[in-house]
């Protein structure tokens, strides 16, 4: 039962509570966690999801991320 497909797992990123079936764990972690690390768009430097909207619009008013 260790590893059920459909145990209740806690999202491995430290700042996540989410709670999910083990299965879904990875489609989490790359697509819908709010805590995942993604790469900007237009400098590459890495930061994390939620942050996306700051980023963005820092890019936007400001036409560089840094």
């Amino acid at each position: 039962m260790k590893n059920c497909a459909y145990e209740d797992v806690h999202c491995t990123n430290p700042e996540c509570n989410e709670l999910m079936p083990r299965r879904t764990l990875q489609y989490h972690l790359v697509s819908k966690c709010r805590w995942r690390v993604v790469s900007c768009q237009f400098c590459s430097e890495m930061y994390t999801y939620k942050d996306s909207k700051v980023k963005v619009d820092l890019f936007t008013t400001t036409s560089h991320c840094r």
